[in-house]
């Protein structure tokens, strides 16, 4: 007797069947049971994935050294030596760095530079002062009291004044010698003087010298006066 089977059975078979022929395949992709794997029951082995090169360290970037300071020519400074004013006009006497004497005539807001030393400029005058700004190249670091320059380092200029002079020393005393000679001269130009005076006397007041007189011809109350035309009687004070 033979047993109908149903289609719709037959069809469930089928798709049965499909399904475990495809399935084995899967699932050891999906690491899953499978009842056909040969290696069922075995350990599974580690998937080992290659480690991914690691990026190099970044190095630590360098540090350059600090450039050592330029080494600044050497400091020039002006001395001043006076200032006058007319007016608005100043008329300053300055003493240049190689000693030369300089004259420069100023007046406020001027811009221009001294002339013949770029970069030095007057920006102030005073009584007896001024600020002179000095070139980028040869800024003002040092102060010079013995020229009387005071440097401003920040804003690159320096204040100048005038010294005062130091007391001059009183004249030597002329020697004595110099002095004798000097009351010779005056004695000998007095004789000169007396001299001419007498030359002018009256023919009579000359007519009473004599060359010398004796004692003897001495009358009482008389002396003897010694003169360059000779012997002269006078009357004695009373």
């Amino acid at each position: 007797m033979k047993i109908k089977t149903p289609w719709k059975t037959l069809k469930i078979i089928a798709l049965t069947l499909i399904c475990s022929l495809l399935l084995p395949a899967h699932a050891e992709e999906a690491g899953q049971f499978n009842l056909f794997n040969k290696d069922r029951g075995k350990a599974p082995v580690p998937v080992i994935k290659p480690n991914k090169p690691k990026k190099p360290a970044k190095s630590p970037p360098k540090i350059s050294k600090p450039k050592p300071p330029k080494k600044l020519p050497p400091q020039k400074d002006f001395s001043l030596r006076g200032i006058n004013r007319i007016g608005s006009l100043y008329r300053i006497h300055l003493q240049a760095p190689d000693r030369k004497p300089l004259w420069v005539d100023w007046r406020k807001g001027n811009k221009k530079d001294i002339p013949g030393y770029a970069g030095y400029r007057i920006l102030k005058v005073g009584k007896r002062r001024l600020q002179l700004a000095y070139p980028k190249g040869i800024p003002c670091q040092k102060d010079k009291p013995a020229q009387g320059v005071t440097c401003n380092v920040a804003k690159n200029y320096a204040r100048m004044e005038i010294l005062r002079g130091k007391p001059t020393a009183a004249p030597a005393a002329p020697k004595a010698p110099a002095r004798i000679s000097r009351n010779k001269n005056q004695a000998r130009q007095a004789n000169r003087t007396s001299n001419r005076g007498q030359s002018k006397q009256t023919p009579a007041l000359a007519a009473s010298f004599k060359k010398q007189i004796k004692p003897e011809d001495v009358p009482k109350g008389m002396k003897v006066v010694k003169t360059p035309f000779g012997d002269r009687l006078i009357q004695k004070p009373k």
